[in-house]
């Protein structure tokens, strides 16, 4: 029953959400395999991923609201992607 409730709760979700969440959600599967090669330790993988990619989820939502609030110019848009 849970998990109906879950499934229409995404599915109301606007679509920038949905790829957002499953973007940030399919980054951390994807890149952890990677970090414990380099950081040669699963935990510490584990742990890296659950601090840096919520940051890197609410950076980029924060910038979401600062370019709909027209805190953002095209061009600092810009220049962040450059940059």
């Amino acid at each position: 029953m849970a998990y109906h409730s879950i499934q229409e709760r995404a599915a109301r979700l606007p679509l920038f959400w949905r790829v957002q969440i499953s973007g940030w959600i399919l980054f951390i599967i994807l890149s952890l395999p990677l970090k414990t090669v380099f950081y040669d330790s699963f935990m510490f993988a584990a742990a890296l991923s659950v601090i840096r990619e919520p940051i890197g989820f609410l950076l980029t939502a924060t910038f979401r609201k600062m370019f709909q609030w027209g805190g953002v110019s095209r061009y600092a848009v810009r220049a962040i992607r450059c940059g």
